[in-house]
């Protein structure tokens, strides 16, 4: 009997052992952080896309808005008229490129990185990441019909992607470049993006 007690007491002992053992580390439950970007889609299909509509701010309400229309790439978006669009020439930027419109705010120089850089790309959200690495806090998303993903890039640099599907081989990406500078509160600037729409939807 007493030989059968020890021989339980062993095995329990090794059963501990072994759980302990194979208990996760910190790092398997770090996805969008650690693990290689194939992983990061990985994404609970029933969760509910987080919709982008926005009520116009305040301090918009009487001012003057225009609204820059793609003809080419059928899709809009709305800002206040003080603010500078500029489409890039054609061949400029990535292959996949097919479209650029960078919107700066007024009084800002040209530059680098505008509040907003809109990108028409002929390649699918997967393709579009493959190489992208330290992606953040990936959401789905939902705007005026289109649907896609947001993320965040190396947020000391600051940089927020909003990436709707057009079509099986286009996005539309949209790049958000919040900067104390350009004076344009994160309310401003969420409003302009709520505006973007896709004529052909």
């Amino acid at each position: 009997m007493k030989q059968i007690l020890i021989l339980i007491a062993l095995l329990t002992l090794m059963i501990v052992a072994f759980l302990y053992l194979n208990k996760p580390t910190p790092s398997d439950n770090i996805i969008l952080d650690s693990m290689p970007n194939e992983e990061v889609m990985i994404i609970d299909e029933d969760d509910i896309p987080k919709e982008l509509i926005r009520e116009i701010p305040d301090n918009f309400a009487n001012v003057e808005m225009t609204t820059y229309r793609s003809v080419e790439n059928k899709y809009e978006i709305t800002y206040p008229k003080e603010w500078r669009g500029i489409l890039a020439p054609k061949g400029v930027g990535l292959q996949s490129n097919l479209e650029d419109y960078a919107i700066y705010p007024k009084d800002i120089p040209y530059g680098p990185s505008p509040i907003f850089d809109i990108g028409i790309y002929n390649e699918t959200f997967e393709e579009f990441i493959k190489d992208m690495v330290d992606i953040e806090d990936l959401t789905k998303i939902s705007l005026n019909g289109l649907s896609g993903y947001k993320f965040s890039i190396d947020k000391k640099e600051g940089s927020f992607y909003y990436i709707f599907t057009l079509d099986e081989n286009t996005i539309i990406s949209v790049v958000y470049w919040p900067n104390e500078a350009y004076q344009v509160s994160e309310e401003e600037a969420m409003w302009v993006l709520s505006t973007l729409k896709v004529n052909n939807k």
